[in-house]
């Protein structure tokens, strides 16, 4: 709780005059300390302007949600949305969390209909590799005959791969994912084409000045993944190391970017596989060509 106020104590400070401010909540699993969000966010709203445009969002298993929590989670974390992972089907997705908790797929499935109940957006995303693809697309199936009906859910496919994959971007996924997101079409879950290929400017948030993850320990990063390397910009107590947080805020991006006619809609790609020396594409070209030949397909067959 110490670090709980340090932080809403740093962000009021950053803050200033601006008016919008989003949190991103994250873990580990974020619904284990609601005493750490709930503080947070009682003295932020009551302690900054009226005026401010506050948000939250959240990465979790959706696990711990209850009808009281979302309620909370409405009205006092002004949360807006969540996103939520799922591995596979009730066997499969049971045995990969091991949480030891009977019915535990039933739940989280219980769980996002709650949330979507509610107002609160859910976005699904379905971990495949090449030994679950084919159940993941019987997942889709799945969701499709219990959310095809209900507004503010999106789900979208994302392939598993290891650090030391020479290729971890969505050029190397491809083909699984177009068939994926084929999927995905065919259950209803994308109604507009065009706006899953809207341009991004800035897709990797840990280039953005203003993007901050702080730690329990107090200590302050920019990126997920290279804060579970060591990679740390600064503390509560020290402030931001500007000779630290300079690479990933510099603005710059690599001559293959530069020369990439996908960068209006990738916006330079994962800053993190780029610094590890790999291909750090957002977007493949393979993809955003089938997507379109289906608007145009979908368009004149409107049209006709």
């Amino acid at each position: 709780m110490e670090i709980a106020e340090k932080v809403s104590q740093y962000i009021q400070k950053k803050q200033g005059n601006a008016q919008k401010l989003t949190i991103i909540w994250f873990g580990g699993e974020p619904l284990l300390n609601t005493a750490a969000i709930d503080f947070i966010s009682r003295d932020l709203c009551s302690s900054m302007s009226s005026n401010l445009n506050y948000s939250s969002f959240m990465i979790t298993n959706g696990l711990l949600f209850n009808d009281t929590l979302v309620q909370k989670a409405v009205h006092e974390w002004k949360l807006e949305g969540a996103q939520i992972t799922l591995d596979g089907l009730k066997d499969t997705y049971e045995k990969v969390k091991g949480y030891n908790i009977p019915n535990a797929f039933d739940k989280v499935i219980k769980n996002i209909r709650l949330l979507l109940y509610n107002g609160i957006k859910v976005r699904i995303r379905v971990n495949y590799d090449q030994n679950n693809f084919n159940e993941i697309l019987a997942l889709i199936d799945f969701l499709g005959s219990n959310f095809c009906d209900c507004d503010g859910i999106f789900v979208y496919g994302h392939k598993i791969m290891s650090d030391k994959s020479p290729d971890n971007s969505k050029l190397a996924s491809a083909d699984d994912d177009i068939l994926i997101w084929d999927k995905i079409r065919e259950n209803g879950f994308c109604k507009d084409i065009l706006e899953t290929i809207k341009p991004n400017l800035m897709s990797c948030t840990a280039g953005s000045l203003y993007n901050e993850m702080f730690l329990p320990n107090g200590n302050i990063g920019k990126c997920a993944q290279a804060i579970a390397k060591g990679d740390i910009v600064g503390s509560l107590e020290t402030g931001i190391h500007n000779n630290k947080v300079s690479k990933w805020c510099c603005g710059l991006l690599n001559d293959v970017c530069m020369e990439c006619t996908l960068l209006p809609i990738c916006g330079g790609g994962c800053m993190y596989e780029l610094f590890q020396g790999k291909n750090g594409c957002f977007v493949s070209e393979k993809l955003l060509k089938h997507k379109l030949r289906c608007y145009l397909k979908s368009y004149f067959f409107k049209n006709a």
